[in-house]
Order: C-alpha cells, then structure tokens, then sequence
C-alpha cells in the first residue's frame, strides 16, 4: 500500500528546517579546524559572505525537496521551510550571540527557500502545459 500526501505536516517542516541547518553545522564545523592565519585575514568573506551563502543554499535546497513532493502552495511551503529552519536555528544556538547575525540567517533561510518556490512554480507551470 503507498501512501500519497501532497500537504506537508508538521514533521516534514521540522525536518526540512533541520537539513536547512546542516551545511552551516559543517561549514561551522570546518572553521572549528581552522586555526591558521589565512582564516583571521580574510574575516568579511568567512564570517560573512561564506556563511550568507550557505545559509541561503540551505534554506534553498530544504524547500526545493519538499516542493518536489508536493502539489501546490508552494510560497506557503517556502516560508514555512524558512522559518522553521530559523527556528532550529535558534533552538540549536548558532546564531542567537549576536540578535543580528539570527536576524541575518533567518532572513537568508527565508529568502533561499522562497527562491525554490519560484522554481518549483515555473517546474509545475512546465509539467502542467505538456
């Protein structure tokens, strides 16, 4: 028997804002390793730029694998995906040191998983026309 669901529930919002959250674990992870002084040099793009990226490529690829599963509501998944992971987030303790750096990668969670709704759209608006 297979089941088939196309509404997410509250499980696939939580997971989806746990894997929203992995590549900046190991990209936090891997600055942990990092002593040398090529890494203190270069402050703005490993302690912004890098992390601003992986934030939003997170909260991008979250949303675009629950999209793929779903039929529909695809703005409303998104946002939910961002929040929930800015949520986990903030649960977890990553970004709470400084209110702005939270500000920050909830902004970048919820603007990445936005984005994949506008390719999970423009997919379903294909599949739909063929």
């Amino acid at each position: 028997m297979h089941l088939s669901r196309h509404d997410p529930v509250f499980e696939d919002y939580l997971a989806t804002g746990a894997l929203a959250n992995v590549p900046f674990w190991i990209y936090f992870l891997l600055l942990t390793f990092e002593t040398n002084e090529y890494l203190q040099s270069y402050v703005l793009i490993f302690g912004t730029v890098i992390p601003l990226v992986v934030f939003s490529a997170g909260g991008f690829l979250a949303s675009h694998l629950l999209c793929k599963r779903s039929k529909g509501r695809f703005l409303r998944i998104g946002l939910l995906v961002g929040i929930s992971a800015a949520l986990v987030n903030f649960v977890f303790g990553f970004a709470t040191s400084v209110p702005s750096t939270f500000i920050m990668s909830s902004f970048c969670f919820v603007t990445g998983s936005v984005a994949a709704t506008l390719l999970a759209r423009r997919r379903s608006k294909s599949e739909a026309t063929h």
